[in-house]
């Protein structure tokens, strides 16, 4: 529909159904080319000017796929400065489940969130008897918070979410996600299994498969998954050549059909299927850098 580069600008007439307006549009690209996507400027647009005027401008269609890529739901690792995404959420708790403030009003809803609650982690962990909401109510507003009761050392202790563990903070932020995709939406998770032990990573995934309405797409290290009850099917490598070319390859397109007794961790481990890191010997006596200089407490 649309090439952009920095020597020209093609787009499809069919996007526009005002050419004036097309014409002013392109005058966009070129003053934001290098600085903006040709659809965050169109989005822009459709955010600034008044209601109903871009959409009457430009092709049903376009509006429909940009309506769609705004229902997506994106959580992705950021190198070392922790993690970034958007979530399509169906209703503002859901993007505030672990602590907030609503109306009065919305009470109902909260106690819905802390059913789903209780019963998700009580289910996931032995040691959480119960999930429920600690409410403090002012005036016409209530702020909440997610409390366990947990059982330790024999005895259950009620336990703030802010002391609870990484994989179980996570497994907390990952939940509307899930919920989203089960809804019918389209889901990214970068690294899904941070924190979270193997076997609960793979029990997650093959009940959420039963219930997914909508399309969920994550990434992970963690070859155990191989090992378990996902249809082979869905897994995929990114396998890159000899000039650093990347290619995202079904493992399936190795293989003349799907069978029971084929092991395809090990088949993976052994490089049958791409997507395993390639690297030398490491001397880290090499490495000792700081060797003889004294120490630092930090």
């Amino acid at each position: 529909m649309y090439d952009i580069t920095s020597e020209q600008i093609k787009i499809n007439d069919k996007i526009f159904v005002d050419k004036d307006y097309a014409k002013e549009f392109r005058e966009l690209l070129i003053k934001y080319q290098g600085k903006h996507s040709f659809l965050s400027i169109i989005l822009f647009e459709i955010e600034e000017k008044a209601e109903g005027y871009v959409e009457n401008k430009i092709s049903d269609k376009l509006y429909d796929v940009l309506g769609a890529f705004l229902t997506m739901s994106i959580k992705v690792k950021a190198g070392n400065k922790g993690e970034r995404g958007k979530i399509g959420i169906s209703h503002e708790i859901l993007g505030k489940l672990e602590k907030g403030e609503i109306a009065s009003s919305e009470e109902s809803e909260l106690n819905k969130a802390e059913e789903m609650m209780n019963e998700f982690f009580t289910l996931v962990y032995s040691d959480i008897k119960e999930a429920y909401y600690k409410k403090e109510y002012k005036g016409d507003r209530i702020e909440y918070e997610l409390m366990f009761k947990k059982l330790i050392y024999g005895k259950a202790v009620d336990i703030g979410i802010e002391y609870e563990s990484t994989g179980t903070l996570h497994l907390l932020d990952l939940l509307p996600y899930l919920l989203m995709g089960i809804e019918g939406r389209t889901v990214v998770i970068d690294e899904l299994d941070t924190g979270i032990h193997d076997l609960l990573v793979n029990n997650i995934l093959c009940n959420v498969l039963d219930s997914m309405k909508g399309q969920l797409i994550i990434t992970t290290h963690n070859t155990t998954l191989l090992e378990t009850d996902l249809d082979p099917a869905y897994i995929y490598t990114f396998v890159v050549d000899s000039d650093a070319n990347k290619k995202l390859t079904p493992i399936m397109s190795y293989e003349d059909r799907a069978h029971p007794n084929l092991n395809y961790r090990n088949r993976y481990l052994k490089g049958m299927y791409g997507g395993i890191p390639i690297s030398r010997d490491i001397n880290f006596d090499e490495l000792e850098c700081f060797k003889n200089t004294g120490h630092m407490n930090i």
